[in-house]
């Protein structure tokens, strides 16, 4: 019976772990509300609502999570979501969700908190991906656009640089870091914050 179980929950979090990557590729082709929908969807068929008990139990939030609140403009979500992170875990999934902490923290007009989280993550997360990298791209654009809203135009201007070397490089990249490189390098050239 004890098998039973365990294969029960290993089907649990395959599911789980199917919705939230069928999220984050929604989010990536810019279709968040059909993210946000499909995680609602996920959560309503389980008892345990996956969000706060991965909160709760020290656990880093899942990326799709992460990306559907931060696109849909749930700076909030993220902030309850990433409340119990550790700081001395390494895992990727804590990179990103410290990334993700330091976007809402910009996005609650907290720029300078959120550049700190920024300034301390980004170069974790860089650390062993290659150069041109979307996904270090984009978290680069998000930082610079937290810098612009902290007041550091020059920071946001190396950090629009080179995601957009980045995008030039991997020009087939997804919707997601495509616009948000996109609106930086537009901030940048336009003197707006």
């Amino acid at each position: 019976e004890m098998l039973g179980i365990e294969r029960s929950w290993e089907r649990s979090a395959d599911l789980r772990k199917t919705y939230e990557l069928l999220a984050l590729a929604l989010v990536h082709t810019q279709r968040v509300e059909e993210a946000a929908s499909a995680l609602r969807e996920y959560d309503a068929s389980v008892s345990t609502g996956s969000a706060p008990a991965q909160a709760r139990s020290g656990l880093s939030p899942s990326p799709g999570r992460l990306m559907v609140a931060l696109e849909s403009h749930r700076p909030r979500d993220v902030i309850d979501m990433t409340s119990g992170l550790d700081a001395n875990k390494q895992a990727r999934s804590a990179e990103v969700a410290w990334l993700a902490r330091a976007a809402a923290l910009c996005d609650l007009d907290r720029a300078a908190e959120g550049l700190g989280l920024f300034t301390e993550w980004l170069p974790r997360f860089a650390a062993d991906r290659y150069e041109a990298s979307p996904h270090v791209a984009y978290w680069r654009a998000r930082m610079g656009l937290c810098a612009l809203a902290a007041g550091y135009r020059q920071q946001a201007i190396e950090a629009s640089r080179l995601a957009s070397a980045a995008l030039a490089r991997q020009p087939g990249v997804s919707a997601l870091y495509a616009a948000c490189i996109t609106e930086l390098d537009r901030r940048v050239k336009h003197g707006a914050a």
